[in-house]
């Protein structure tokens, strides 16, 4: 656990700076593209991606799990203006980064460092929490430990929305080619097993 949790800071403070050559706000996701957007202009397509995970989420206090730079809390706040977020990611370099991007909204957006296995905020004090390619860092293809915090945070019938990379092929039916590739993906991106929708 604490090796993936050092990993994790690694990767994302050796390569913080280079995601605004993948995009200028620092969205630090893939894209969704839908009919009428241009597959070849990115930033649409990454704001899209934070406008479908935002989408079903309610008014109040949301969180926002494995922040990174926190792009995704921006746009929920230019979306939302009454919309309160609270960012959590393991990176301290993140924590200040986001907090300078984030100064003209506020107290509105705050970022917190710690983990989303161990959340620093009251049991149902949260209104809607999302985790934008964020959740494969959680230990476990079950993820528990992540959504029983989740679960946990949220205030009986919130939402929640998770947007990230699933294997949907069961491993016995998996060949050892394709878990080798898993298994390398996971460790360049110092991501956790890959979660089954199952």
């Amino acid at each position: 656990m604490a090796t993936m949790r050092s990993s994790v800071v690694e990767y994302y403070t050796d390569t913080g700076l280079d995601y605004e050559a993948w995009s200028r706000g620092f969205n630090m996701h893939f894209g969704y593209w839908r009919w009428g957007l241009n597959p070849l202009a990115r930033e649409p397509m990454l704001e899209e991606m934070n406008r479908q995970v935002l989408a079903g989420l309610d008014e109040g206090l949301i969180l926002d799990l494995g922040c990174g730079l926190g792009a995704t809390m921006r746009s929920l706040a230019r979306l939302r203006p009454s919309t309160r977020v609270r960012g959590l990611t393991l990176v301290p370099w993140q924590v200040e980064h986001a907090s300078v991007l984030n100064e003209p909204f506020g107290d509105r957006l705050q970022v917190h460092q710690g983990s989303y296995l161990a959340m620093p905020f009251e049991s149902g004090s949260a209104d809607g929490a999302y985790a934008l390619e964020s959740c494969c860092h959680a230990p476990g293809p079950d993820k528990a430990g992540f959504l029983d915090e989740l679960y946990r945070v949220l205030r009986p019938g919130a939402s929640f929305a998770i947007a990230d990379g699933f294997i949907k092929t069961p491993e016995q039916a998996q060949s050892r080619f394709f878990r080798h590739l898993v298994r390398w993906s996971c460790d360049g991106w110092a991501s956790s097993p890959t979660a089954s929708p199952r």
